[in-house]
Order: structure tokens, then sequence, then C-alpha cells
């Protein structure tokens, strides 16, 4: 800064400048007075600094890896343009770099341009994790059975369900129970499905039988000699004795048995004829040809063989 005037006189005015890069601050004339000194006080130069503006990058998108929770984003990094030197900080998150571990989802990154005397401005981008892996069924039960002969609802135990996921599961859709009340039932349906927090699910489908027949087999098992063909009835199962290829049942009757839902107790019919009936083997024999040495007519239910 200086007084830029040729000889110094009386009433002779001086022009005061500053340097590029500041500004003056006092009076820029100064008049030279009679008594040899110059009016005013002496004005100052002072540095100018500029606002701090600053420009950032676009945003960064990144595929997480499978069975990966963060990823680095490498060379899709860049920082961003400002007018200030050496004076740009990245606040959030702390430590910010293409090398850091940016977790699944949405990181805002924040930087601030500040000058010398403290004035600052800010931007910020995303960095954008993109999780694109399902959720894994680590145990998922099949069939769950309940035996009940009531009409009534009763308890069943459900073993829940275990999921895994790289990032978590946020929510399980609906919640996972330890049971529930069922009523008579044939194949109900239950699904439960984890969620991670980019919305990728995975599903376990759970069958609940609930229910079954007090009849379910004749009470002996199968018989020594042959087998049982039953059928339903409502509810009430009939069973008759099949004998085996070229044997036929012998005796006064053909071993029916049969059981109601309501007590679940087997019945022979007619109850006197069941012991007597048995598999022997068995030919086609006309009524008026005497039947073989060792074999004896079969009259029941116009079975006339021998």
């Amino acid at each position: 800064m200086g007084c830029r005037v040729g000889i110094p006189r009386y009433g002779k005015t001086c022009y005061h400048g500053c340097n590029g890069g500041y500004n003056l601050k006092g009076n820029r004339n100064k008049e030279c007075l009679a008594n040899g000194t110059w009016s005013g006080a002496e004005p100052t130069c002072e540095k100018v600094h500029p606002k701090p503006w600053i420009t950032c990058p676009f945003n960064i998108y990144v595929d997480l890896k499978p069975g990966m929770n963060t990823s680095t984003v490498g060379d899709k990094w860049t920082l961003p343009v400002a007018n200030v030197k050496n004076i740009l900080t990245a606040v959030e998150p702390p430590g910010v770099s293409s090398s850091y571990p940016f977790p699944a989802g949405t990181t805002t990154v924040k930087w601030v341009a500040v000058n010398e005397i403290g004035e600052h401005a800010f931007c910020v981008i995303h960095v954008v994790i993109e999780d694109k892996e399902k959720p894994k069924v680590v145990f998922c039960p099949d069939r769950i059975f309940k035996v009940s002969f009531t009409n009534s609802p009763v308890w069943v135990n459900i073993t829940r369900p275990v999921f895994t996921d790289n990032v978590g599961i946020v929510k399980y859709d609906p919640p996972l129970i330890d049971g529930k009340y069922f009523t008579r039932v044939e194949g109900r349906n239950m699904d439960f499905d984890a969620v991670d927090a980019e919305g990728n699910w995975a599903r376990c489908n759970i069958k609940v039988f609930v229910g079954g027949y007090r009849c379910q087999l004749p009470p002996e098992g199968p018989p020594a000699d042959g087998w049982w063909s039953c059928t339903w009835n409502f509810n009430s199962r009939f069973c008759v004795k099949q004998c085996h290829s070229g044997q036929k049942v012998f005796g006064m009757s053909v071993s029916y048995t049969s059981c109601t839902d309501s007590d679940g107790k087997w019945r022979f019919w007619p109850q006197q004829a069941a012991p007597d009936a048995y598999c022997v083997g068995y030919k086609d024999v006309n009524a008026s040809v005497p039947c073989d040495v060792g074999s004896i007519r079969n009259s029941s239910f116009n079975q006339l063989g021998c």
C-alpha cells in the first residue's frame, strides 16, 4: 500500500491502493494539510477471503458381492472440487475413503470446505451398496402331523424355521411362532417369509395336518394267510379278508370286520363266524362233479368249487 502522489504540497491529494488479493480499509484519499501532515487516519489493506464453494462428484452405486455385508468402491471414488486449498474435509462418516467398508444400503458422505476465517460450505453424495442376495433357508419343517379325533381346536407345536442372510434379517412375515391352535384339517399351508433390509426374501412353507381316524388298520394287522381289503363309508371302515392268487376264503363267513370312528373299536361280522375263515387252495369244479380226495365242497356265499 502506498500514497500515489508527486511532490507533497499543501492541498494535494494522496490516493491509497492495495495489491491484488487485498481490500482497502479506511479512507482511500488523504489531503496534505498546512502543517505538513496528511489528513485522517492511515488506511490499511486486508487480505480478501472469498466465500468457499464446493462441488461434489456423482452418487456411487456398487453391487454387493455374494456372502459379503460391506463393500469398497475402488476407482469409483473421486474427490469434490472446491475453491479452497488443503482445507477440504470429509466429515461424515469419519475416515471415509475409496477403501472404506461401506455397509449395504445408502451411506451419506458429507464434505465440508472451510476458508481461513472459518466460513464453510458443504456438499453430499450417496454411496449405494445394493444387496441383491436373497436370505437362505437353513431349516424348514416340511410337514407337521397332529393326531386329533375331536372337532375342537387343538394346540400344535411348530418348530421355528431358521434363516440366514449376508446382511441380516430385518423382519419375519408373519412373525415366527412356537405353536398355534388348529381344528381338524387336511393339509393347511403356513408360509413364513424372512426379509432383509433390501426387501429380498425367502420362504419356508410348512404343511400342517391335524386329524386322523381312529379306524386306521384292523386290530390284528394283516392276516397271516391273506390281506385286508378296506373301504370307508362315511365315518366307518369296512375290511374284507382277501386271499392270495389260487386261494379263497373257506368257512361260514368271509370274515368281515368293521369299525366306527366314534369309538375306534373293530368288530367281526358275524362275530361267531370270524374264527372259521381261512385261506385255502381252490379250484372251480362243477356241482355235479365230486371233489378230489382231500378236498371238500365250499358252499359259502354260493362258492361251489372245491
